[in-house]
């Protein structure tokens, strides 16, 4: 029996802290899960500097999942965005995932999800982008667990 998912694959931060009081797109410490009995179907997705781009097209369900720490109370919100290109240089804002104060050295999590429908493999890309990151704020990532990670799975032909 053939299964219409033709394509499953996570992405990871593997490093413990990442973009602290920094606000743009997040272009390293991305890995490819390898965690011992990762259910990967099929090709992978590729990550050029941050930017990632499919191996097939088709209708895309991304799933992210982001583990932040709020240092201090004075951090009011921090944010990682969902941006998309459908030219392959022009990038849109298309979900937002926000957690708020943390009243003092918090973890918080976000989660988000989008449907792409990626009709040109060159042109329709994505990646993530922190904004309103304060001094004490920031991303936590591991090397070996999926803390802040997405998951893009093909559903479909386009």
């Amino acid at each position: 029996v053939s299964s219409p998912i033709t394509v499953v694959n996570t992405w990871r931060i593997n490093t413990t802290e990442i973009h602290e009081n920094v606000n743009g797109v997040i272009t390293a410490n991305w890995e490819e899960n390898d965690t011992s009995g990762y259910g990967k179907i099929g090709s992978s997705l590729t990550n050029s500097s941050g930017v990632f781009s499919f191996p097939a097209t088709g209708m895309y369900y991304i799933l992210s999942h982001w583990r932040f720490l709020i240092g201090s109370a004075a951090d009011g919100a921090a944010n990682v965005s969902l941006d998309l290109t459908t030219d392959g240089s022009n990038f849109s804002e298309a979900n937002i995932m926000t957690v708020g104060d943390g009243g003092g050295s918090f973890t918080q999590h976000a989660s988000g999800d989008f449907f792409f429908d990626v009709t040109n493999t060159s042109t329709h890309k994505f990646r993530w982008r922190t904004h309103s990151m304060g001094g004490n704020s920031r991303l936590l990532g591991d090397s070996g667990v999926n803390s802040s990670y997405f998951t893009a799975i093909r559903l479909a032909d386009t």
